[in-house]
């Protein structure tokens, strides 16, 4: 018994992990670590010893391992640990000679003797027959010196070692060819073997193999004759040996069962050790596949007609291939080693010559058969069967051949059973039939079908002998004057024909006839004149470049030597490509002297053909070339279906449409482009877009209660044409309102709630009417009122609703506003406030603001205060006079005004009178309810008064230089109470763009006074004006900066004019604009003379 110890797989620390394996218990024989590794020992005894060494450093997966105990058969001895020793077996002998095969290892002065002892004979020693030295193992044959007594039954085996650590691996009987039989399981041997002694090893010890040894046998020098494979015997091998027979003369049997040879290793020392016959694998457990046989199913069936052979012999268990030689049909009938040979030749026949000598090839050649076939053709012409006499060369006569002709020629043999080999390996003669070069020139030429650019040449070559050479082909030569032209047409060709010639010329056509000796005489010359002159060919039509709607074509001039007025371009839609639908009227022609033009409106994904043709005094052919249009975005829109609106919902709906006739007329259609839009003020609006293969799509997130409209179009590869789209309009469905915006308690009271709020963002409908209700808090009861949407007095934006029922000073309310549309009979959402029944003091009034100001008034208007927080009762005004420029003038006493509310209004005004120019008043307003709010404020300073000797500039003439006038200003009282400046103004014809002023209340005031268009010439102080002042207009100067504007002067054109002196003042944040201006004057550059109107 045996330890037989596996690990597949171990994975342990390469430096400190390992795992030691122990023969016994103390002899290491394996020790391994790392990873990837794997272990497969097997014990010399019963006890094996396994040790795993760490340092416990890391963790690793480790190993598994499995052990088997196995009985195996006691044919093996310990390696000698002592100079000799002798393994002595009992025998039963069965015959006179015996052999014995070894596989042992010796030390170099080691040796081995083994002997037979029988009491009858004595001690019979044994011979080494064979030996060959594997990687330090010896296998070895011994065979019995003597003739053994088979009598005696007391015959002993010895096998005596001399020498230290000799071994021997196994011993087994041989068959006197050479096998060694293990008669037990193979599986006890896997893994045991040396290294190159398994089964799948094919060794020889001074073997070859030779081609007398079949079934893969192998030559054996010694002997002097084949060492069969296990299963085959004879001299060559050829004895298939069967399902459970083997050795010498298939004498030996492998199994008293039905298993035969299977699980049976056969070793000898040509071929190792090998599976018998039919069997393969490491244990010989497996049946040969089909297609393959012998030992180790290492040979190849033959040409078997069914495919596959018997596993044990090679024998085909149908029919052989034609051809093929049984049993195995590995080898051809039997056929000619070589190919005949031409003894004589003539016209009509052939003598050859054929050797029967040793044919390749199987079978007892019996009779033959000559077969010959013109070169090229794939019959075989055959002549009658004639049997093989005893002379080995046979001269053999073929007739009926034709003249002149090429043939291949073969001898197929006939073996004695009535089958032969015809495939390729079948030798073949080439040869020739003798012929002559006909020496006629007659050829029968005509001409025909004469235009002014072509004509047709036919002949017809008779034949005056049997004995010519047959034609295999005409050569017709061209001759164009000094030029020659030449084509080679086959026999069965009896016409040419010639194009792209020129008119009223005459050219010359021979033919020859062409043999396989060469060319028979040429015809005579034959003369051909074409028609008159017209324009030939043009050259080289191209399509240049096109599009969806263009094809641009070119061509060049034909070979013409005359004139040529122009060209003439003929179109045609021959397809569309993908519908059916017509390519209509989608033609036309027309002429150009260009070698070029543009043919512009055609339909697009189609095919056209276009001509074009040179014509002079008459037309010439036309050059036709094809051409398509590319794919375009389409130029038709999707068709409305009969139900459109597939569903719909307040916030979604699917649509749905049909393919547009003919889809692919513009290209191959690739899906469809949608839109969802709707209209605004600024135009159409897209919401959503997209792109579908489908024919229906889906909107969400709608709103409800508005009008859209979905756009479809068909797409290809191009896109789309927003020009074609289905419009699909709808409505979303409608639903109840938003909650009301902005609620909040504007007054309230003891028994009073003012509230006041904004509409819904969305109303989806027409707002019908709001529903108010409140409850106190804590209580159940709850009161409400529904109103028409009518607005506020005081906010004309907003609603307002007053609670003055069902009221308790001091009490916290609940207040709640819904709204509702003529569409949805429900209210929407509410919106809800907190109110308590308790008068406070208002905020203040908003937007203080002055206006209509003048010298001495201003008109006052200001806002309703935002939350009232009680009943507004009255305003009160108070005006407060805090300065003015003449200190004599401040400061005057205007009582506090109370003004009464009789009615909510967005707006209150009062006018304030009795003031004083150049003077700065504050203003305040205050609302009033249980008691006074805070009061808003405003500062308004009134305007200085205007001089009364403010005149306007007098227009005196023109200046020398014919280009400007000269102006004189009169002089003006100075003004001291205020912050002044004067402005030089021209007022010019036609429209100018306004002004640069530096201060935007200032440009408007003298856009206001001016109500013109007009710029800034000069500027002047009060100072300056005390006299009078004397100023050019029109004097071309360039613009500067003055300190309230840009000044400019530019040079006069023909028009009327007016001039202009503003006086500009200031008094706090008030500025006044007062303005003279001139009468009309007009402007003429040629005349010098001034015009007043």
């Amino acid at each position: 018994v045996v330890e037989k110890l596996d690990i597949p797989s171990i994975n342990t620390e390469k430096c400190c992990d390992q795992v030691i394996v122990f023969d016994g218990v103390s002899k290491e024989i394996a020790r391994v670590r790392g990873e990837g590794k794997s272990l497969n020992v097997v014990s010399t005894g019963n006890i094996m010893t396994v040790m795993f060494v760490s340092d416990y450093s890391n963790v690793k997966t480790g190993f598994r391992a499995t052990y088997l105990a196995e009985s195996i058969p006691d044919l093996s001895v310990p390696e000698l640990q002592s100079e000799s020793g002798v393994i002595t077996s009992s025998l039963n002998i069965s015959q006179p000679s015996l052999c014995m095969s070894l596989i042992y290892s010796l030390p170099s002065s080691g040796s081995l003797n083994i002997y037979a002892d029988q009491s009858t004979a004595g001690k019979i020693y044994f011979r080494q027959t064979h030996t060959n030295l594997i990687n330090g193992w010896r296998i070895s044959r011994y065979v019995s010196n003597s003739t053994l007594d088979i009598r005696d039954d007391s015959t002993k085996l010895s096998i005596h070692l001399e020498g230290r650590k000799s071994k021997i691996f196994s011993i087994a009987e041989c068959s006197t060819d050479g096998d060694d039989v293990y008669v037990f399981p193979g599986r006890y041997w896997e893994g045991y073997l040396p290294k190159n002694l398994t089964s799948k090893t094919r060794l020889r010890v001074s073997g070859e193999t030779v081609s007398n040894c079949n079934h893969g046998g192998a030559y054996d020098k010694i002997a002097k004759t084949c060492v069969c494979p296990t299963g085959f015997a004879g001299p060559t091998c050829t004895e298939a040996c069967g399902p459970n027979h083997f050795g010498l003369n298939c004498s030996g049997t492998c199994s008293s069962f039905q298993d035969g040879c299977k699980n049976i290793i056969f070793c000898n020392i040509t071929h190792n050790c090998s599976c018998a016959a039919g069997f393969t694998g490491n244990k010989c457990e497996k049946e040969c596949e089909p297609g393959t046989y012998g030992a180790n199913c290492q040979n190849l069936c033959g040409k078997c007609k069914e495919g596959s052979c018997n596993k044990y012999t090679g024998e085909c268990d149908d029919l052989c291939e034609e051809g093929y030689y049984p049993p195995l049909c590995q080898h051809q009938y039997a056929f000619l080693s070589q190919a005949p040979s031409i003894k004589e030749r003539s016209f009509n026949s052939v003598v050859i010559s054929a050797n029967f000598q040793n044919p390749k090839g199987m079978g007892i050649p019996h009779l033959y058969e000559v077969q010959f076939k013109k070169i090229g053709s794939s019959e075989w012409n055959k002549t009658s069967v004639q049997e093989i006499n005893s002379r080995s060369v046979v001269l053999i006569t073929v007739t009926d051949l034709n003249v002149g002709t090429k043939y291949l020629l073969r001898i197929v043999v006939i073996c004695e059973d009535g089958n032969s080999y015809r495939g390729d390996s079948v030798p073949t003669l080439q040869f020739e039939t003798d012929c002559q070069v006909p020496n006629s020139n007659i050829y029968e030429m005509e001409s025909r079908n004469i235009t002014q650019s072509s004509f047709i040449i036919t002949w017809n070559y008779p034949v005056y002998s049997d004995k010519w050479c047959p034609v295999d082909s005409f050569q017709i030569i061209l001759q164009d004057q000094w030029k020659t032209y030449s084509q080679e047409l086959p026999i069965i060709v009896n016409y040419t024909a010639y194009s792209a010639l020129l008119p009223s010329r005459q050219y010359i056509v021979r033919a020859c006839a062409k043999t396989i000796h060469g060319y028979a005489p040429c015809s005579k010359p034959f003369g051909v004149t074409t028609e008159g002159k017209v324009p030939g060919k043009v050259r080289h039509l191209t399509v240049n470049s096109r599009n969806g709607r263009n094809i641009q074509i070119s061509w060049k001039r034909p070979l013409f030597t005359g004139s040529i007025k122009g060209y003439r371009i003929q179109y045609q839609c021959v397809k569309r490509f993908i519908c059916e639908e017509s390519c209509g009227n989608s033609s036309g022609s027309l002429e150009t002297k260009e070698h070029s033009a543009n043919l512009y409106n055609l339909l697009p994904h189609v095919q056209y053909k276009i001509r074009v043709a040179a014509y002079s005094s008459s037309q010439g052919p036309f050059t036709s070339v094809f051409a398509t249009t590319k794919t375009t975005s389409p130029d038709v829109s999707p068709i409305a279906s009969n139900q459109p609106i597939v569903s719909k919902s307040n916030t979604t709906v699917i649509v749905q449409w049909l393919p547009p006739p003919c889809p692919g007329r513009n290209g191959q259609l690739t899906g469809y482009h949608f839109s969802l839009t709707s209209e605004t003020e600024k135009g159409t609006t897209i919401l959503q877009n997209g792109t579908t293969k489908d024919l229906q799509t889906s909107f969400t997130s709608l709103t409800p209660m508005t009008q859209y409209q979905v756009f479809v179009y068909a797409m290809t590869s191009h896109g789309w044409n927003t020009d074609f789209k289905l419009v699909i309009p709808f409505s979303s469905s409608a639903t109840v309102p938003d909650t009301v915006q902005n609620l909040e308690v504007y007054k309230r009271g003891r028994r009073m709630i003012g509230i006041r709020w904004a509409k819904p963002k969305r109303v989806y409908g027409t707002l019908e009417s709001f529903t108010v209700a409140h409850h106190q808090k804590g209580s159940e009861d709850t009161f409400s009122h529904t109103m028409s949407p009518n607005a506020c007095s005081g906010w004309p934006h907003l609603y307002c609703y007053t609670i003055n029922k069902y009221l308790q000073p001091d009490k916290q309310y609940i207040v709640s506003v819904t709204a509702r549309n003529h569409e949805i009979d429900e209210d929407g959402m509410a919106s809800e406030i907190n109110a308590v029944t308790r008068e406070n003091a208002p905020d203040a009034p908003a937007s203080l603001t002055i206006r209509r100001s003048t010298s001495t008034s201003f008109e006052m208007e200001w806002e309703l205060p935002n939350l009232f927080n009680g009943e507004l009762r009255s305003f009160l005004v108070n005006i407060e006079h805090i300065d003015s420029f003449n200190e004599t003038e401040c400061c005057e006493y205007f009582p506090v005004q109370e003004l009464p509310v009789r009615e909510e209004s967005p707006i209150y005004n009062l006018e304030v009178t009795g003031l004083n120019p150049a003077s700065t008043y504050i203003v305040s307003v205050s609302a009033k309810t249980i008691t006074m709010g805070p009061s808003i404020n405003a500062t308004y300073h009134t305007s200085p008064l205007a001089p009364t000797d403010l005149k306007s500039p007098e227009v005196i003439g023109m200046a020398e230089d014919g280009h400007s006038y000269v102006l004189k200003i009169k002089p003006i009282h100075m003004i001291s109470s205020t912050n002044s400046t004067y402005l030089l103004l021209v007022l010019p014809p036609g429209e100018l763009s306004p002004p640069v002023i530096w201060e935007r209340e200032l440009l408007g005031k003298l856009i206001q006074a001016v109500n013109a268009s007009f710029y800034i010439v000069s500027e002047f102080t009060s100072v300056e004006l005390v006299s009078a002042q004397e100023t050019e207009i029109g004097t071309g100067r360039t613009v500067t900066n003055g300190t309230l504007g840009q000044l400019m002067d530019p040079k006069l054109t023909p028009g009327y004019y007016r001039v202009g002196l503003a006086l500009v003042q200031r008094y706090g944040h008030a500025i006044s604009v007062d303005l003279a201006t001139s009468n009309r004057f007009e402007f003429r550059a040629v005349d010098l003379e001034r015009v007043v109107s």
